[in-house]
């Protein structure tokens, strides 16, 4: 019976201790999600605006949209290349050549490791935008710091293209801020927070661009 009883006392243990650290996770969730109403009222909605604008620009150009990003910020720049890609079958576009041209610089796994093996880790998105961008194009660079090298340098060979440049940056910007034609910063220096922020902000482009789909096509 002793063994029992200490089992059960054990088993009431741990709930309690399960139950503490919910109770602790829930109130860390709600801060979190406080904090990310405030950063996110400092978003500029003109500036989302004119991130818009400049892809339809790009668009009616017949332009290539690129989006790059390091680490989190590289899922991040997937994730927009691929709604970019689904914005004509949201909108029931099924004209040949209606849609924006969007490629994300993180999606070729192969050209990733081959430009870092070849070149350094550095260069894996300036690589594939000298063989693929052109003037008229537009790079959208994703990074919560602003300074990863990666990011800088494929700013820089943009610039030495002619291609247009806007940041979706954090902490300040950083590097990427001053090198771009359009930053938006979100002004926090929490990390986890920046990336949610971003994540939201590419989303409102793109309903951006739904709701005014004309200026694309």
């Amino acid at each position: 019976m002793g063994d029992v009883r200490d089992l059960v006392k054990g088993q009431d243990a741990n709930e309690q201790v399960s139950v503490k650290v919910m109770r602790r996770s829930g109130l860390l969730a709600l801060a979190m999600a406080a904090d990310l109403g405030a950063v996110l009222r400092e978003v500029s909605p003109e500036q989302l605006r004119d991130v818009a604008q400049l892809i339809a620009e790009t668009t009616r150009g017949n332009g290539c949209v690129f989006i790059c990003g390091n680490g989190g910020s590289g899922a991040t720049a997937n994730v927009f290349a691929t709604s970019l890609l689904q914005l004509p079958a949201r909108i029931g576009l099924s004209a040949p050549g209606a849609g924006v041209r969007a490629v994300s610089l993180n999606g070729n796994m192969a050209a990733v490791t081959g430009a870092a093996e070849l070149s350094g880790y550095h260069t894996i998105f300036s690589t594939q935008l000298r063989a693929l961008g052109r003037a008229g194009d537009l790079l959208i660079a994703i990074s919560g710091s602003g300074n990863s090298p990666n990011v800088v340098e494929a700013v820089l060979v943009a610039k030495q293209i002619g291609i247009k440049t806007v940041g979706l940056l954090g902490m300040g910007g950083g590097r990427v801020r001053i090198l771009v034609d359009l930053p938006v910063v979100v002004r926090s220096h929490n990390m986890e927070q920046i990336e949610n922020v971003h994540t939201i902000l590419i989303h409102a482009i793109v309903r951006w661009l739904a709701a005014h789909h004309r200026w694309l096509f």
